[in-house]
């Protein structure tokens, strides 16, 4: 009886926490404290970022940019492959369009940042600042390319296949493959009645 009370809270915990892993989330970040990065006859350059990353088997979609009092030059950029892009929030759209924003697959990382100039080397301006929130979901998988076994079919046997021509198939098993053309497939054989 003990072990079972023991199971159940686990299994319950497990469940939770499977569920949360498979489910969309947001990211909002914001500007971190400005820091001077140039100065040139008494006027600094200021430079303040902030980013949200998307791993891989993530997509991420750019939900807002908000700026406070439209002050902020902030911008969002998305970079993917090395190659960064500037990024459009769903907010930003055509009246009437669907609101969708950039979206990436990952990994991937969306910026957030600003630069403006300022007399003083010692004081950022806490009016340039922004936010941006980002939309984090895993990618989704297609059902038909998986096998289930479902309750009541019996014994079943399932077998790794591969051809070089989609036409023969062969027994194949677990290992590193290292010729030309191979393709892979899953059969699923039910064993007796």
């Amino acid at each position: 009886m003990k072990t079972l009370k023991t199971i159940i809270p686990c299994t319950l915990l497990l469940t939770l926490l499977t569920a949360f892993a498979g489910s969309e989330r947001y990211a909002t970040v914001t500007l971190a404290p400005a820091q001077v990065i140039s100065t040139n006859s008494g006027i600094f350059t200021w430079h303040s970022s902030n980013a949200v990353q998307i791993a891989e088997g993530q997509t991420g979609e750019l939900i807002t940019l908000e700026t406070f009092n439209n002050s902020s030059q902030a911008s969002a950029k998305v970079t993917k492959d090395g190659i960064s892009f500037n990024a459009r929030p769903a907010s930003s759209l055509i009246v009437g369009a669907t609101p969708r924003g950039t979206t990436v697959a990952g990994p991937a990382t969306f910026d957030l940042s600003t630069q403006y100039t300022s007399g003083s080397p010692t004081e950022p301006d806490l009016t340039k600042t922004a936010l941006m929130t980002v939309k984090i979901s895993p990618m989704t998988f297609d059902p038909s390319q998986t096998v289930t076994v479902a309750p009541g079919m019996g014994n079943v046997q399932i077998a790794l296949e591969s051809s070089t021509n989609l036409v023969s198939w062969t027994d194949a098993t677990n290992g590193v493959y290292s010729d030309n053309l191979r393709f892979f497939r899953v059969k699923l054989t039910k064993l007796g009645p």
